[in-house]
């Protein structure tokens, strides 16, 4: 259960109770499960009481005509015992007493009657009395009565009490708040317009109920969520940075993660380049949530969305010095495919910090490993993935490699295409270094097929690195059509640097 959960219990307790706002703020560090209990404990108990004699009364009023029932209900036993009669009454008798009472008698019955006992009677009300009820508890601002009800009422009636309250749309904020089943939550959601969706974001700032607004999507399943929360994409900055500054203030980035996770790409774009969202004790606070909670999945969805300064800001942060959670990170990369979220971050890694996570992500096994290479070569991430496979320990280098190789030709392609797009030689030189010979020739025979062009740029970064003659000498076991490749990319470099290399490729005599 999160905060949310235990903050709309101490609302609901307080309705109960009609105690002061406020003032049972202490019952909310009891879990949210037990307070619900509580609560429903109470209310049987204040409910059930003298069950008997209401029963008596309400089966008296079968003697008596409809109306006459009616006016002593209104005139002698008040709303309170009204209400409490009324729950022993068959629905049919119940809605046609309710014909006979005015507007503001029938708002104090239903205020005080017993959500178990009347929704039954609710199903059959008219719609138009339906109506005039709910605006009249509108006018109250009782949300929990107005919540408790919802349950019981046909779509039609619904939807006829939404049109009627339109320009009230912190109401229906609260409301939600008070509907204990998330099934009818969901219904009510499915009711409500994309455009008074969006509305109801605005009051939620205006009224400053961004808790309230958080605990509806966060009972609503994804995709009701995302519709809800993309209405967040076409709002102010202003609204946003409000948003952001209240999650924070209530500490309850643990239960706003999952739930941005859940928006669209656009909307979780717009909230991640909010100016508060990179402010260095938000961004901390975001990252000690998704630590102590285990929202990495959630937590790396924003990361691409993130401008650089801000990534820089999350990467000094001491929790990212740590083995434990960078090993959390790598899983939660894994396990949730979010590898292309993570692969752009290490480039800015400072070497210490990526040498950490390397020796961390030497744990993982080579299915992950290939995941890892899979996405960099599907999201043209190689540059980070040759960092962070470049650092790991050399027995762990030479197993990717050997993963690389298993994988197929197109993906030592697309290897070679995107260090000659991004000049990175020296990365992949460095990274080839560390390969055992067989995967050495693999590897530079792709690059004899890639090209003239691409084989002299490699040979060029490997004479620079003084590891020309290690590379050519792996050509012994190819066939003579590999040497001419060879040859002729040596022709494209410098004079000066031609005959030394020709005479080392001569030395080596490939297999007929």
């Amino acid at each position: 259960m999160h905060g949310l959960d235990r903050y709309a219990e101490r609302l609901k307790l307080e309705g109960l109770l009609q105690a002061t706002p406020g003032s049972l703020a202490f019952v909310e560090q009891l879990d949210a499960s037990r307070l619900r209990e509580m609560r429903l404990a109470i209310r049987a108990r204040f409910f059930d009481r003298h069950h008997d004699r209401f029963a008596r009364i309400a089966a008296a009023s079968h003697l008596l005509p409809v109306s006459l029932s009616a006016l002593i209900a209104r005139k002698g036993l008040g709303p309170l015992l009204s209400a409490r009669a009324t729950a022993h009454l068959p629905p049919g008798n119940a809605i046609a007493m309710a014909r006979h009472e005015p507007v503001g008698f029938l708002t104090d019955v239903c205020i005080h009657t017993d959500p178990r006992r009347v929704l039954p009677m609710l199903a059959g009300m008219p719609v138009a009395t339906v109506i005039a009820v709910a605006t009249e508890l509108a006018a109250r601002g009782d949300a929990p009565t107005m919540g408790e009800m919802v349950a019981g009422l046909p779509v039609a009636a619904i939807e006829a009490v939404l049109e009627a309250l339109h320009d009230n749309d912190a109401l229906l904020l609260q409301v939600s708040l008070f509907i204990d089943d998330d099934t009818v939550l969901r219904q009510l959601a499915d009711l409500i317009s994309d455009e008074r969706a969006s509305r109801m974001m605005q009051a939620a700032d205006a009224a400053c109920f961004w808790p309230v607004a958080l605990y509806l999507m966060q009972r609503l399943d994804a995709p009701r969520r995302a519709r809800f929360g993309d209405g967040l994409s076409c709002q102010s900055d202003a609204l946003l940075n409000n948003l952001v500054r209240s999650i924070h203030q209530h500490q309850l980035w643990h239960a706003a993660l999952p739930i941005l996770a859940d928006l669209s790409k656009v909307s979780r774009g717009r909230l991640a380049l909010t100016a508060t969202v990179h402010e260095p004790d938000v961004m901390s606070a975001i990252v000690g949530a998704a630590e102590a909670h285990d929202l990495w999945p959630s937590l790396l969805m924003l990361l691409p969305l993130l401008d650089e300064g801000t990534q820089l800001t999350l990467l000094e942060l001491p929790a990212l010095q740590q083995p434990a959670t960078l090993a959390r990170i790598l899983h939660a990369a894994d396990a949730n495919n979010r590898w292309a979220d993570l692969l752009p971050l290490l480039n800015l890694m400072e070497t210490d910090t990526l040498v950490l996570m390397a020796t961390v992500g030497a744990a993982l096994d080579d299915r992950a490993v290939l995941n890892l290479m899979q996405a960099a070569h599907q999201h043209r991430l190689w540059t980070p993935g040759l960092r962070l496979t470049g650092a790991l320990p050399l027995a762990q280098q030479r197993r990717a490699g050997c993963l690389l190789a298993q994988a197929g030709p197109s993906m030592l392609e697309g290897l070679l295409r995107h260090v000659a797009t991004t000049r990175q030689w020296e990365l992949l030189t460095r990274w080839h270094e560390a390969q055992e010979v067989d995967i050495q020739r693999q590897l530079l025979m792709q690059a004899c097929r890639a090209g003239d062009a691409q084989l002299a740029q490699w040979l060029d970064a490997l004479v620079q690195a003084g590891l020309n003659t290690r590379y050519l000498e792996s050509l012994r076991l190819t066939d003579g059509a590999t040497h001419e490749r060879v040859a002729a990319a040596i022709r494209r470099l410098p004079e000066d640097r031609q005959p030394e290399l020709l005479a080392q490729l001569a030395a080596v005599t490939p297999v007929h």
